[in-house]
């Protein structure tokens, strides 16, 4: 509900944060050690299908919400 808002908002701020951090640096060490982004690319979308599917399995919205 509302009271765990700002604890589920900061904590997936907080993997946003870290994703960001890490990405570019990642990235390139695998443009490094593999001559090109092929397989950043494919880890990415990997990375990116995850997430959605993950979303997928959250459920219906709730008819009501409730702030208590």
């Amino acid at each position: 509900g509302l009271k765990a808002y700002g604890l589920i908002y900061g904590a997936l701020y907080g993997f946003f944060v870290c994703g960001t951090a890490l990405a570019p640096p990642l990235l390139g060490w695998m443009f490094d050690t593999h001559g090109n982004y092929d397989l950043a690319l494919l880890t990415t979308g990997a990375f990116f299908g995850l997430g959605a599917f993950i979303v997928l399995t959250l459920g219906p919205y709730p008819a009501k919400v409730s702030d208590t």
